[in-house]
């Protein structure tokens, strides 16, 4: 194939893919290696970033949508969680899922703007299930393989020996690799070649076996030279890749270094490249499948003639269907189109909707109030206005300030003054005002504010995607009975060394949850001839205030998590939901407000709005440690690292329960 690409016009030809574990070895790293080869190759260029959009290498610089076309997402570990469109790669079998904690494994999937698929029926079954009642999304149209695009060596039989690579996580924990028994067996013919790293973790994976060579570096090239001296490759699939009909790199790996490929019973390989490569039936009892792979070996050796026709003509059809720089051709030569084809099915129709956006400053920050500009000027939505809600105070002291930031962004933002602190004589705090009485001040008083127009307020811990206003102006034009509409949410958790987002699906309507809160910007309101009735609810309210707009109905959902929460910050965790807020909001509409509360306690998912440890005793303190490594959604090979002392401590919670 020609690596001749010609860049479509309007597109920068940088991509970014993400690395979660910059400082591991992992099968990660010889992907992405071969991505960054294949995108010099064609004149584009592949940039590793973390899972919050920073780049792997210093300065650390956060990405935007200025820097790159688009990212791709090789793993289901974490959520998109920066503002460019991204796409997910489907290439890990429903089990790992499932190994993995199915709920939110799929949910961060689904916070990407498109998928890649690797012609894996199950794989893009579960995209199509999950899709199926969300109009805003369509099945994947690009495919993108466990592959690479180079080097592409001359077939050959090398030395006739059969080459196989591996990491042998699992040993990490059962002590049993994936294909123990065949490989031990395999190991006494002198026939094999096995590579992999020497220690993972402290522990030697492949120790005791007389075929292992080496380590090979995750370069994208060292890997094809070995198998291309070997001249045979043993293409093993797990359980889960079977089921899922998913290939691994292994076998493209096999026919990029021009070798013959001996593989188990993955239809992958069977629907797509027939009989030119040889198969073993694993199901069989390992002595079976040795006879087997000992048959093969013998008529390659026997026939290298016709041996090295299947290898050419494997390596043919790789060439066609499956390098790495065919997909990537035609993701950017479709790129664009398909991006519009996406944005038709949530963007609203009608553009003519003002929105209005409250943006809050309770206290100055230059930070803030640059997050707040940023936030207004990226977003798609042109009929949006925005009103900078500043504290009184603040704005005599920092007014310059306020004025020149927004002077030089070039934006038209109004600002508007209130009192959000009751205060001395001399300036200082004497206490916070209820926010409900913000709220209702700031939509009493503004005369811009028609029947129908669009409002939001948006915190200051709160960072939107570009696609945020529009996605939530196209539901609530779907949904027109409904009175306001809401987003999904990223909630982000800052960790001692690194940053977690959780996924936010609900609203908790009768109470404020500090771990899972209900947000501002997430929530658009219309401005109808009830919002008197907001006069004798919101100036009430405190932490509970954002709930008190939606006068507990059910709001319209936009099921695209694309506004960021810091739960940390001083806003979110400032107070905690008191009884009188609650009955106040029960006053609102007593029916949906028990309905309500009866189904989140129904269904656990009210959690307390503050926790302590200090007064219960040592057994019960126990007993959560216990629950909670119970409830992890940890694999099975990193249950059974921990296993034994596990076991030992469970042993003397048990004996002190029993005291």
């Amino acid at each position: 194939m020609s690596n001749k690409f010609v860049l479509p016009s309007g597109m920068m030809g940088r991509f970014g893919v993400v690395k979660l574990w910059p400082h591991l070895r992992t099968a990660e790293n010889e992907c992405i290696a071969r991505l960054q080869r294949t995108a010099k190759n064609q004149g584009l260029t592949c940039v590793e970033i973390d899972d919050v959009g920073k780049t792997i290498d210093p300065p650390h610089r956060q990405m935007t949508q200025a820097d790159l076309d688009f990212v791709i997402h090789l793993h289901f570990q974490t959520p998109k969680a920066y503002d460019i469109f991204s796409f997910g790669a489907l290439w890990n079998p429903l089990q790992f899922y499932h190994d993995f904690g199915y709920i939110r494994c799929s949910r961060n999937l689904m916070t990407h703007d498109d998928f890649l698929s690797c012609d894996s029926p199950g794989a893009d079954d579960m995209i199509a299930r999950m899709i199926s009642s969300d109009p805003t999304r369509a099945e994947p149209e690009f495919y993108m393989f466990h592959s690479l695009s180079d080097p592409v060596l001359e077939p050959t039989l090398g030395d006739s020996k059969l080459f196989y690579v591996g990491i042998n996580w699992e040993r990490l924990g059962k002590g049993r690799s994936r294909h123990q028994e065949l490989l031990k067996a395999l190991d006494s013919t002198g026939d094999l070649r096995i590579y992999g790293p020497r220690h993972l973790q402290g522990v030697r994976v492949w120790d005791g076996y007389k075929s292992y060579v080496d380590e090979l570096p995750f370069d994208g090239v060292s890997s094809i030279a070995a198998i291309n001296k070997a001249g045979i490759v043993l293409v093993l699939s797990s359980e889960a890749h079977k089921k899922s009909s998913m290939m691994s790199n292994r076998l493209f790996e096999a026919l990029a270094g021009g070798a013959v490929a001996i593989c188990d019973e993955n239809q992958f390989t069977k629907k797509h490249f027939g009989d030119t490569i040889l198969y073993i039936d694993t199901t069989l009892p390992c002595d079976e499948i040795v006879e087997q792979v000992n048959a093969h070996m013998a008529w390659i050796r026997n026939n290298p003639q016709e041996a090295l026709k299947l290898a050419r003509e494997a390596q043919a059809i790789f060439n066609e269907k499956f390098r790495l720089d065919v997909s990537l051709h035609k993701i950017y030569d479709g790129f664009q189109q398909r991006r519009q084809k996406l944005e038709s099915l949530y963007v609203p129709k009608n553009t003519s909707p003002e929105v209005t956006l409250y943006l809050l400053l309770p206290d100055y920050s230059l930070e803030i109030l640059q997050r707040h500009i940023t936030n207004f000027k990226t977003q798609h939505y042109n009929a949006c206005r925005a009103v900078l809600v500043a504290d009184s105070h603040d704005a005599l002291k920092y007014g310059k300030e306020i004025d020149n930031e927004i002077e030089q962004s070039g934006l038209k933002i109004a600002l508007k003054t209130i009192a959000f602190y009751e205060r001395t004589k001399n300036g200082n705090i004497r206490q916070r005002h209820p926010r409900g009485r913000i709220l209702a001040d700031i939509l009493r008083n503004d005369d811009q504010l028609t029947l129908q127009s669009l409002y939001s307020f948006v915190a200051p811990n709160e960072v939107l995607f570009s696609n945020h206003i529009q996605g939530l102006v196209g539901t609530l034009e779907a949904n027109p009975e409904r009175t306001f509409a809401f987003s999904y949410s990223l909630l982000r958790q800052p960790l001692a060394d690194a940053v977690q987002h959780n996924i936010s699906e609900k609203i908790f309507f009768t109470q404020h949850v500090i771990n899972d809160p209900s947000g501002y910007g997430r929530m658009m309101f219309r401005r109808t001839a009830q919002v008197s009735k907001l006069e004798a609810v919101l100036p009430y309210l405190d932490i509970l205030a954002p709930l008190g707009l939606t006068s507990l109905e059910e709001g319209a959902v936009s099921p695209r998590a694309t506004i960021v929460i810091d739960v940390q910050d001083p806003f979110n965790i400032d107070g905690k939901t008191k009884e009188d807020e609650r009955n106040i909001l029960r006053d609102q509409n007593p029916a949906r407000f028990d309905f309500l509360e009866c189904a989140a306690n129904t269904r656990d998912y009210l959690a307390p709005t503050s926790l302590s440890l200090e007064n219960l005793l040592v057994t019960q303190k126990r007993r959560i440690l216990c629950e909670l490594i119970q409830s992890l959604p940890l694999p099975n090979f990193v249950r059974a690292v921990y296993r034994p002392p596990w076991r030992f401590f469970l042993r003397l919670y048990r004996r002190h329960q029993a005291n």
